[in-house]
């Protein structure tokens, strides 16, 4: 997943074709757009439905997750 640099935050977009499993360790959350296609996010068992156009917030206290489905994403979390 691609990452370009910024002073104040960094900046990922992910391209999602099957179930993929993301982490986070440190950041205080990870904050995503959804620019394309659709999909679920699964948190803890509970699953949320993701389009085109929907943003989100991963706070620090998630640990990790997983997006399925077939989506373009931009992500960002402040950097240190």
């Amino acid at each position: 997943m691609s990452q370009p640099d910024s002073p104040f935050f960094t900046v990922y977009k992910w391209e999602i074709n099957d179930q993929t499993s993301l982490t986070h360790d440190h950041d205080p959350y990870t904050l995503v757009s959804i620019i394309d296609g659709n999909g679920i996010l699964t948190v803890d068992d509970q699953q949320y439905s993701l389009h085109k156009g929907d943003h989100f917030i991963i706070p620090t206290t998630v640990k990790s997750w997983t997006m399925d489905g077939l989506l373009l994403a931009i992500a960002s979390e402040p950097t240190d």
